[in-house]
């Protein structure tokens, strides 16, 4: 399903569960991270045990800012990050006008930086309180600050779920004992009453 093809959430039911938010972050940050071991590692085997930490220090530089600019023109341009596809959810505008569709490239380089931001700077703590903030909204659309400054929602587009109707299980096939049947029925019929013998007449 596209985003372009998206409409406004009109359902709560329509926004993101903060479980399934949380997932897509731990799974996009743990993506990034991996790529910023790598970078890390091949600049100390290139320069800087060969004591040329300059150059080090601009891979690592260059790499974080590539994988930050991917994450923010893939949000911008269908609110789609690795993490979120794995979890079936969108980041689309929620401004009056544009609700549903993609919120561009400029909003998602805002909600990017303030993610960026307030993660490992922080040690966590912004982003403990970007879910905080989003989890006390008082309308319901589960926006963090970072959602609200960059007029976004979080939206999960699964497929509704069908629920296909229990078929009813047969009754069980009674049993039918004819011996018992019979012994009832002849309990049932009252035995003929004896004929009152006749006196014999006198002779």
């Amino acid at each position: 399903m596209s985003v372009a093809g998206l409409q406004a959430p009109s359902a709560e039911a329509a926004i993101a569960e903060p479980d399934r938010r949380f997932y897509a972050f731990a799974i996009d940050r743990v993506i990034a991270w991996a790529i910023f071991a790598a970078a890390g590692f091949a600049a100390w085997l290139i320069f800087f045990r060969n004591g040329n930490p300059l150059p080090g220090i601009g891979l690592i530089a260059g790499v974080v800012l590539v994988v930050w600019l991917v994450g923010t023109i893939l949000t911008g341009s269908g609110g789609k990050t690795p993490g979120k596809m794995a979890l079936g959810l969108r980041v689309v505008s929620d401004d009056s006008g544009a609700a549903g569709r993609p919120i561009g490239v400029g909003k998602a380089f805002v909600r990017q930086a303030l993610l960026g931001l307030c993660t490992i700077p922080t040690l966590g703590i912004g982003t403990a309180t970007f879910a905080w903030v989003a989890a006390m909204d008082e309308r319901g659309r589960r926006q963090g600050w970072h959602d609200r400054r960059a007029g976004s929602v979080v939206v999960d587009v699964r497929p509704p779920a069908v629920v296909e109707a229990e078929e009813e299980a047969p009754a069980p096939r009674r049993i039918v004992n004819l011996t018992t049947m019979r012994l009832k029925q002849a309990e049932a019929t009252p035995e003929p009453a004896e004929r009152p013998q006749t006196p014999a007449a006198p002779t």
